[in-house]
Order: C-alpha cells, then sequence, then structure tokens
C-alpha cells in the first residue's frame, strides 16, 4: 500500500471474496497481486500464482500487476512491480517433479528413440 501511495496512487483492499487480486488502485483500474519473500526474489527463487489469479490477469482488459515484495520483515523490502505476467506469457514450463506422479499412464518399456530402426 506504502508503494502505490508514494506513486500517487490511491490504493484499496480488494474485495476479500474474491480471489484474483489484491489491491485496486488508481480509481480501481490498476488490480494488483501481491506476492511477499522473506528473502530476495533472485536466481531460482519462485512466487506461485493460482489458477484463479493467473485467468483472471490473462482476461483483464486493464492493468493487472504482480508485484513481488522481497525481504519482508527486514528495514529494507523492495517490491518489484511486473505488468500482467499473463500478457508476457507464451510457454508454460510443466517440471517432472510436479506432474510425473499424476500420470494417468506410464510407459512400460521406453518408447523408441531417432536413432532406432524401424521395421
Amino acid at each position: 500500500m506504502d508503494y502505490e501511495q508514494r506513486e500517487g496512487r490511491q490504493p484499496k483492499e480488494a474485495d476479500r471474496y474474491q480471489a484474483g487480486y489484491d489491491v485496486l488502485s488508481g480509481d480501481g483500474k490498476r488490480k494488483i497481486e501481491v506476492k511477499g519473500l522473506q528473502g530476495a526474489w533472485q536466481s531460482d527463487a519462485t512466487v506461485t500464482m493460482t489458477g484463479r489469479q493467473f485467468d483472471d490477469a490473462r482476461t483483464q482488459d486493464g492493468d493487472w500487476w504482480l508485484y513481488v515484495v522481497e525481504n519482508l520483515g527486514t528495514d529494507h523490502p523492495n517490491v518489484i512491480a511486473i505488468p500482467n505476467p499473463a500478457k508476457g506469457t507464451s510457454r508454460f514450463y510443466l517440471y517432472a517433479r510436479h506432474w510425473r506422479d499424476k500420470a494417468e499412464t506410464k510407459p512400460s518399456k521406453p518408447l523408441p528413440g531417432p536413432d532406432d530402426d524401424e521395421e
């Protein structure tokens, strides 16, 4: 909220019964989802968005922002304001560690590779 006020906007908490964002700002035009981290947001540090948050961002006509607040609990928290990440995403990465065990079937033997002879 402080960040928005310093930027000259008037933020207010969003209705708690909707799940797509946390803050409305700038006459309600800017929708902001806030994610916080105790440390720095660097390298492979991650934040997650729920399906509802991502869908809300993807279908928004107006301003939708993701604010990553790093270094929470310190004297120097930092806001990284990212304009709608859903609009700038064209690829989705499905990591084996998250999805392999959810697969409906698993091959019983390896599938032929590009160097295998076809009969």
